[in-house]
C-alpha cells in the first residue's frame, strides 16, 4: 500500500477532527492464547533449543509464483543452523502446505516441528508471537506478523513488490524485495531470482543478538 492509497480511509476521520492512530496493522494476542502457545512449544521442543525461527514458505494456490523455492529455505535454514546450532525451525502454514514442510521435515529432521494445517489462524498467530524471528512469503500470516513485535524478514515477489504491500510503521521488519521489483514483472517471473544471499543478508540484521 502506498502512502497515498493509506490516506484514502483517513479523509473522513481527519475531517472530523479526529487524530491519526497511524498506519500500524492492530492484532492482539490474548493471554489465553499466549498461554497456550507457550505450553505447546514446551511440548514440542527441547528445552534451551534458540533462536526459534518461523518459517511460512508457501501462499495460497492462486498465489503460488509467490512461493520461495523450497531449496532455497533448506539452503538458509542450513546456514542458520550452522550459524546458531541450537535453533528450531517452526512450520507454519494451512493444509495444502504440508507436503512442503514433510519435504523440509525430512531435510533437517532435528531442528524443525510441523504445525502445518494442525492450527487455527489465531493459534498460529500466537505461536508467532513467541518468535525470535520469522521469514516468510507475502502470503496471510506474514500480514499477521507485520501487527506482532517480533523480528520479521519478508519476501516479496515483484509482481506484488514491498512499497505496495509491506506493512507500515513496523520496526524490525527485513524486506527482500525481488530483483526484478522497481522494473515490473509477471507472476511468471520466477522467484527463485531472489538469491539465499540476499535472504540470509537480512537475517543477519534480523537477529544480532541471537
Amino acid at each position: 500500500m502506498t502512502r497515498h492509497a493509506a490516506d484514502s480511509p483517513l479523509l473522513l476521520t481527519r475531517s472530523l477532527g479526529v487524530p491519526d492512530a497511524g498506519f500500524r496493522l492492530s492484532y492482539a494476542v490474548t493471554k489465553e492464547e499466549q498461554a497456550w502457545a507457550s505450553e505447546t512449544l514446551r511440548q514440542k521442543i527441547p528445552g534451551g533449543a534458540k533462536p526459534l525461527v518461523g518459517l511460512q514458505m508457501a501462499s495460497f494456490p492462486t498465489k503460488g509464483y509467490r512461493d520461495w523455492p523450497l531449496e532455497r529455505f533448506v539452503a538458509l535454514a542450513e546456514r542458520i543452523v550452522a550459524r546458531w546450532p541450537g535453533v528450531h525451525f517452526l512450520l507454519l502454514g494451512g493444509p495444502s502446505d504440508r507436503e512442503r514442510t514433510e519435504d523440509f521435515f525430512k531435510r533437517l529432521p532435528g531442528k524443525t516441528v510441523r504445525f502445518a494445517g494442525t492450527l487455527t489462524l489465531r493459534q498460529s498467530a500466537a505461536l508467532m508471537n513467541q518468535l525470535d524471528l520469522y521469514v516468510g512469503i507475502d502470503t496471510g500470516p506474514t500480514h499477521i506478523m507485520g501487527a506482532l513485535d517480533k523480528p520479521m524478514v519478508a519476501l516479496y515477489h515483484c509482481y506484488s513488490p514491498s512499497r505496495l504491500l509491506m506493512p507500515l510503521e513496523r520496526p524490525q521488519c527485513f524486506v527482500v524485495d525481488h530483483p526484478r521489483a522497481a522494473q515490473g514483472c509477471t507472476p511468471q517471473t520466477p522467484m527463485g531470482e531472489i538469491t539465499v544471499d540476499a535472504v540470509w543478508a537480512k537475517v543477519l540484521e534480523a537477529l544480532p543478538a541471537a
